[in-house]
């Protein structure tokens, strides 16, 4: 869960400074780190699901 919270605050971070980067100049940097931080959102989603689904097969096993 650290690995979560690290992922979506780096990328809440960036992103106010990338669009006031992209708002001077528009060039293979910006498109980069605009890049950098929708797959940092996309990690951080597939890890949410990934432990909703760990959960749910945590909870339904039968304990004999």
């Amino acid at each position: 869960m650290i690995v979560a919270y690290l992922l979506i605050s780096s990328a809440s971070a960036a992103v106010p400074m990338t669009n006031r980067m992209r708002e001077g100049t528009d060039n293979i940097f910006t498109d980069s780190l605009a890049a950098a931080i929708s797959m940092s959102f996309f990690a951080f989603f597939s890890l949410g699901l990934s432990a909703l689904i760990s959960g749910y097969k945590l909870s339904t096993q039968s304990h004999i």
